[in-house]
């Protein structure tokens, strides 16, 4: 099993210092209480280590485990602590001679473009979109616009960008039934059909990824 360790750092600045990185793993068939049983444990460790971690699973089945700090500065400190944790070494022997392993499928390694309240809900919506090459910059500040029209609709918004440049926009809910009610008043919201039909003229962005995630609490 592969550390779940931050390796990367951000490339970009922002005026929010945030840092998050999320794990997107996958078990075998019949293996996903051993996944989410080790996940627990490191859960459990890096959180001591000052981490703040959440762990969920989207409709695909696949787990995603989100570790975010203040700033590049504190996930450095957590990094250095981490390495030199007997629990963890411990954790990571004891992981790497299971039968049935979990598989890494990707990572993202996120800075923070535009704040949500910084709650994580129980339900999580990511988009990931692709800007058109210089239209990057066009695109946050459509996202932005979004998310204040979504925000009065009751999400709870943020925007992250990775190293590649790809921009995911992120909705936290309560429930599952505060998404849906947040669906509704979408579909009837004048303001939100405008901007659909303003930006849909000139297209910055391409949508590569839905991520629809429900959050262990």
């Amino acid at each position: 099993m592969r550390y779940l360790i931050l390796l990367l750092s951000v490339v970009s600045a922002s005026a929010y210092a945030q840092v998050l990185s999320v794990f997107i793993w996958d078990a075998p068939p019949g293996n996903d209480a051993q996944m989410y049983e080790i996940a627990g444990k490191a859960k459990a460790i890096q959180e001591k280590l000052g981490a703040e971690v959440f762990i969920g699973t989207d409709q695909r089945g696949r787990m995603h485990y989100g570790i975010t700090f203040d700033n590049a500065a504190a996930r450095g400190k957590f990094t250095d602590s981490l390495m030199a944790d007997e629990a963890w070494q411990a954790l990571i022997a004891d992981a790497s001679q299971r039968e049935g392993a979990a598989t890494l499928q990707t990572v993202h390694n996120l800075r923070t473009a535009v704040a949500g309240s910084g709650e994580n809900g129980r339900v999580i919506m990511v988009y990931q979109w692709r800007p058109k090459p210089g239209r990057g910059a066009e695109f946050i500040g459509q996202s932005t616009r979004a998310k204040k029209i979504h925000e009065k609709l009751g999400a709870d918004v943020s925007v992250e960008v990775d190293e590649k440049g790809n921009v995911f926009y992120a909705m936290n809910f309560a429930s599952w039934e505060a998404q849906g009610k947040f669906a509704d008043a979408t579909a009837a919201s004048e303001e939100w059909s405008a901007f659909l039909a303003e930006v849909s003229k000139d297209p910055t962005a391409k949508q590569v990824e839905t991520y629809r995630i429900t959050t262990m609490q």
